[in-house]
């Protein structure tokens, strides 16, 4: 017998909907978020998608204020080559920063700084340390420390 489970996937769209949750709670200074928006070059070539991306206010699908790269907990958001893929999203769409997270951490990165990609570091902001798959996502009390570490990380940022 087949049975559901959850995936990377599922986690994006549960955090999208906290985000746009806080946003309208806290009256925060962006538009809006959403996943998996297209990044195409100037020829109209689809170049990425990053898995979330945090609006300016005014700005969807014009002015990205964030771009989130999430990956499932048993990733190290501080990986090399997942801050690089992060990096090089933003800079294709002039985000003034980024991030990286594994449902538990999410780290966050100015895209600006004239430094090397770890050393543009501006915080390291705990989501939820319940999370250890993303079917843990049913769990309530993983739902609310997820929102809880959005809140305190967008009051923040």
């Amino acid at each position: 017998m087949s049975f559901f489970g959850f995936v990377e996937d599922s986690i994006r769209q549960y955090i999208v909907e906290m985000v746009n949750k806080i946003i309208v709670e806290k009256s925060l200074p962006f538009e809006r978020a959403d996943s998996q928006v297209e990044i195409r070059d100037a020829y109209g070539r689809r170049q990425s998608f990053p898995d979330i991306v945090v609006w300016e206010k005014g700005g969807v699908l014009g002015k990205a204020s964030l771009l989130i790269e999430l990956k499932q907990p048993k990733y190290n958001p501080l990986d090399p080559e997942i801050v690089d893929s992060a990096f090089l999203k933003a800079s294709k769409v002039g985000a003034p920063y980024f991030a990286t997270s594994n449902m538990q951490t999410l780290v966050l990165f100015d895209s600006y700084e004239q430094a090397g990609l770890m050393d543009r570091r501006k915080g390291i902001y705990k989501i939820s340390t319940s999370i250890g798959h993303p079917n843990d996502i049913i769990r309530e009390d993983v739902r609310r420390e997820m929102e809880e570490g959005l809140r305190n990380f967008l009051l923040n940022f």
